[in-house]
């Protein structure tokens, strides 16, 4: 009986927890994402560069402008996602009522969660875009 309610109180305590931190950890994902998106539009122009105007002109006369720099739209792209989720949710919460403070919850968790999951797909589309076109740029060597 007293381990049951030692692991009654466990998932009591853990569920408080991760009503509390759900917030803070879709926070916390997307200002680790920002600067992740933004070093890697960064790296790709460089790897671009990195390959030479040469090889880079070339390509892109083979397979056109837009296709070598896509990646870094869909990345551009993700980024401003991930920025718009931080931004506040702008809702009335009355303090001390329950109805009041749950619906804010859900607000921002719903805005949060969105925005974060729309750039997490732009990002990985941007990724393999990235992949494609280094291969493309490695092949055409």
């Amino acid at each position: 009986m007293n381990n049951m309610v030692n692991e009654e109180e466990a998932l009591n305590e853990f569920a408080k927890t991760s009503v509390a931190e759900t917030v803070n950890n879709i926070r916390d994902y997307s200002k680790m994402m920002i600067p992740l998106t933004t070093g890697l539009v960064t790296a790709f122009i460089a790897i671009l560069n990195l390959f030479g105007g040469d090889k880079t002109a070339e390509l892109v006369v083979k397979i056109g402008s837009n296709t070598v720099l896509e990646p870094a739209y869909w990345l551009l792209v993700s980024l401003v996602f991930f920025i718009i989720s931080m931004y506040p949710v702008l809702i009335k919460v009355t303090v001390g009522s329950t109805l009041s403070e749950r619906r804010f919850r859900s607000r921002i968790i719903l805005w949060r969660f969105s925005w974060s999951t729309f750039g997490s797909i732009l990002f990985v589309i941007g990724l393999i875009k990235i992949v494609s076109v280094m291969g493309l740029l490695v092949l055409h060597i």
